[in-house]
């Protein structure tokens, strides 16, 4: 598996943090926190670029705020210099990264999102065969953002990051907040689909999805933690289940890397 470094070269240019902020502020201008930021932008430009060349950046306190739309949860919010920073230190890499991923896995991807989502489920169940679609079966990782593991989320962006000094600074934000990862900044949503990744190739290669068109339109997308699959029985929607169980809770316990074989001649 290709890994990813020579990036910080990239990262540590006063253009690259510019950039980062009209980045984020793009739809943000109006609020306040951002008018500052930018009456104030070479200096806050000139620190952040030194934080991250030497190492000394420390992720600010979070401030928890419940929102009840579309549901009740609660998002971490941090001050416009920590999304700015996230933002740049991804910039050079985060296309490479997003091109390892499942393209049927939409969140935060541009041009994607709930609406790409909707439709490619849409498009799916309309053009398959009625029989193939006849069960239904949407699963969830229940609270996923707060139980992922550092020590195992550390691991796979490792599969795919070896810059050091960029790995420093991730390791740093990810380690700024506990249980699992902050839900509400740009670092935490792709992290969170880097961590699924390889579910989602194990799965494609353990029902040998990908021989077989049929089975295919089975695995049908993914949004971040919500899946969707469709299939002709309820014997197939248990399969998927017992294979998830397997991967969220059989392996992560012992430290495994990879499945071991499996077929399932029934599909």
């Amino acid at each position: 598996m290709k890994r990813f470094g020579n990036i910080s070269p990239q990262v540590e240019t006063l253009d690259n943090f510019r950039r980062a902020f009209y980045d984020y502020a793009r739809q943000k201008m109006s609020r306040l926190g951002v008018q500052k930021f930018e009456a104030n932008l070479d200096h806050n430009i000139e620190r952040m670029f030194d934080a991250y060349t030497h190492q000394t950046w420390r992720t600010s306190a979070y401030v928890a705020k419940d929102i009840d739309y579309p549901k009740r949860r609660q998002v971490n919010k941090l001050p416009v210099i920590d999304h700015v920073i996230q933002h740049a230190a991804l910039q050079p890499v985060e296309d490479d990264l997003r091109k390892t991923l499942y393209f049927h896995s939409p969140a935060g991807s541009k041009g994607k999102g709930t609406h790409y989502f909707y439709r490619l489920v849409k498009r799916d169940i309309f053009s398959s065969p009625q029989q193939d679609t006849f069960y239904c079966l949407p699963m969830d990782i229940h609270h996923y953002f707060q139980s992922i593991d550092h020590a195992l989320l550390k691991s796979e962006y490792r599969r795919k990051i070896k810059d050091r000094k960029l790995l420093a600074f991730i390791d740093e934000v990810v380690d700024s907040f506990n249980p699992g990862i902050v839900l509400g900044v740009k670092l935490a949503q792709l992290l969170a689909q880097l961590f699924l990744a390889r579910f989602d190739y194990l799965a494609l290669r353990c029902f040998d999805i990908l021989q077989d068109t049929d089975k295919f339109r089975y695995w049908q997308a993914r949004y971040v933690s919500d899946m969707l699959v469709t299939c002709r029985h309820t014997t197939l929607s248990g399969k998927y289940c017992c294979f998830c169980i397997c991967y969220f809770f059989i392996i992560p316990y012992t430290r495994q890397g990879s499945l071991p074989s499996c077929r399932y001649p029934l599909l």
